[in-house]
């Protein structure tokens, strides 16, 4: 009977350890506010001054994109995209969240623009350039023509 009694109760310890992680990632997934305010991106063709390139687009490839930023470890400068890879087809002051959905854009004050470009891939994908401050790369995420994700900086 005691047998019995412990390997239900190790059983129901090890169901609430796995559970218990589960169900915070749930409530944090809910609660984020790029989760719950998640829109269609608003892409548009005119830069910020903070971008402006007279640079033509340039090595619209995915081993492009991936060979740069995985290349060497460190802080990636938005004037080295733009030398590198040229005009983005697109800007947009929202987040990253998916290929079809942004977060709503945060409302920064002029010195601290932040906001994300695109880039259109020859292959049909795209990659996004999101920045933090008006010099930095935070995160660059590729996505392939089917929409799925690869993350190759942050």
């Amino acid at each position: 009977m005691t047998h019995s009694i412990s390997s239900r109760l190790a059983r129901y310890r090890r169901s609430i350890t796995w559970l218990c992680p589960q169900l915070a990632l749930l409530v944090m997934c809910l609660s984020s506010p790029t989760y719950a305010a998640s829109t269609p991106w608003s892409w548009s063709r005119s830069l910020p001054s903070l971008l402006e390139t007279k640079l033509a687009p340039s090595n619209r490839t995915a081993t492009a994109f991936e060979q740069f930023f995985r290349r060497q470890p460190g802080q990636r400068r938005i004037s080295e995209v733009l030398t590198t890879f040229g005009r983005p087809e697109g800007y947009s002051p929202q987040f990253i969240h998916s290929k079809t959905m942004a977060a709503e854009p945060r409302v920064d004050p002029p010195e601290v623009r932040t906001g994300t470009m695109r880039y259109l891939l020859k292959d049909g994908g795209e990659v996004h350039v999101h920045f933090c401050n008006p010099t930095d790369v935070c995160e660059v995420l590729r996505f392939t023509k089917t929409g799925r994700a690869y993350l190759l900086y942050k």
